[in-house]
């Protein structure tokens, strides 16, 4: 291979690995930042250029894990969201992904001779579709899981770097100059590609069934809030409808008493008496906290829960009664911050177990705080309540950043609190 040939192949596999990493990273040259990762990456590829001219082809492939794939990895940590081991899984992911580029251009080389102007269309045919593959169908579900899952990451990274060594170790790159070299290891070489492409794909398919069961039972707790709002309230009609009855029945006796304190003059008794009849009938009457049924519902739910506890409810709601967002999502989000504040106030013993909850729209934005106090220790980890065993912060988060909303968790001084923007 002529040189000029391999210094472009190795500027092109560089870059493309890169893209592969920002693609998984959503990378933003906006972002802070920004400007340092594109200086590292372009003195990367001169890097590179300048190591193949002073070592030659053969050396040059016998450092590459060094000169190119771990300075791509100390790259990536100036502009990941992530740390340690799962840092070292995305790198990976995208240093997989380059197998079916090599693999495709290579084969055609095989099929159409070894010009490299087949292998440049072919490198360009399939890094198209293979980086858009990764960015619509890989991404979303394992970005999910980088999210929200904190450990198993050491084994998610096993298999593709078992792979990676073992093709460095068999050929030392040597096919990507030495055609015969692919011929004797192409079909091994495709069937670590395949093995690690199957490893992805029952990672891929992991996330979806975790997300397939938050949402189902984001569905189920829809469904028992309901029910319970809906017994809720239908005892507090019916006790409303005795309460109607009685009044009814003994407003004679009202009248007449009220008519024996106006024969007195005794204005201050029947204020009096007035006023206690009407806070009678407010207790009676089912208390409406904003527009939204299904958020009446749930408040009413939880409020009475919070009563059984010993737990005090602060609500301060003004949300309509439609939103653009669907009632199950609306449930989850509510039922999971109040059953999580509603739990950590409860176990309070040395301060008031209040919890508030404010709700309210502004410009077409939902915006959500619920605050309590708890005992302990809460540990905040990316964005995140660490060792969540109810699953209930994740089906927060999951939510939110499926309708492109902000979600944060606070803990500080001993009150907890979750901000929401949807």
């Amino acid at each position: 291979m002529h040189s000029f040939e391999m210094q472009f192949n190795t500027c092109l596999l560089f870059l493309y690995i890169a893209s592969a990493i920002m693609i998984l990273e959503g990378f933003d040259f906006r972002r802070p930042g920004a400007r340092l990762f594109a200086a590292l990456l372009v003195a990367g590829v001169a890097a590179n250029v300048l190591a193949l001219r002073a070592f030659g082809l053969e050396r040059y492939l016998g450092v590459y894990p060094v000169v190119s794939l771990l300075y791509l990895l100390v790259t990536t940590m100036f502009i990941t969201r992530y740390r340690g081991i799962k840092t070292v899984f995305v790198f990976l992911t995208a240093v997989i992904w380059v197998s079916p580029l090599l693999l495709g251009a290579h084969a055609a080389a095989l099929v159409f001779g070894p010009d490299y102007f087949v292998k440049l269309v072919s490198y360009v045919l399939i890094a198209i579709p293979m980086l858009l593959l990764l960015k619509l169908y890989f991404r979303p579900p394992l970005l999910y899981l980088l999210d929200n899952y904190h450990r198993g990451w050491a084994l998610f990274c096993a298999v593709p770097l078992l792979c990676a060594f073992v093709s460095y170790y068999q050929t030392r790159y040597r096919f990507l100059y030495d055609l015969e070299t692919f011929r004797e290891t192409g079909i091994w070489q495709l069937s670590l590609s395949m093995l690690s492409f199957l490893t992805y794909l029952l990672i891929v398919e992991y996330a979806r069934q975790i997300r397939e069961r938050l949402e189902a039972r984001g569905v189920s707790q829809l469904l028992q809030t309901q029910l319970q709002g809906a017994l809720q309230h239908i005892e507090s009609l019916k006790h409303s409808e005795r309460q109607a009855a009685v009044y009814v029945h003994d407003l004679r006796h009202h009248l007449r008493y009220i008519h024996s304190l106006a024969a007195e003059g005794n204005r201050d008794g029947i204020m009096g008496y007035v006023a206690g009849i009407e806070q009678s009938i407010d207790q009676s009457t089912a208390h409406a906290f904003c527009k939204n049924e299904t958020v009446n519902l749930i408040l009413s739910s939880f409020r009475a829960q919070a009563e059984r506890r010993g737990v005090a409810i602060e609500i301060r709601a003004d949300i309509p009664e439609k939103l653009g967002i669907p009632d199950a999502d609306l449930c989850v989000i509510i039922s999971n911050a109040l059953e999580n504040a509603i739990e950590a106030a409860s176990a309070v013993s040395d301060r008031q177990r209040v919890v508030t909850f404010n709700c309210h729209t502004r410009n077409d934005q939902l915006l959500l705080e619920i605050a309590n106090p708890f005992e302990g220790e809460v540990k905040i980890e990316d964005g995140a309540v660490a060792d969540d065993g109810g699953l209930g912060t994740k089906s927060i988060a999951l939510i939110v950043e499926r309708h492109a909303g902000l979600c944060s968790f606070e803990a500080k001084g001993g009150e907890f609190a979750l901000r929401v923007i949807l």
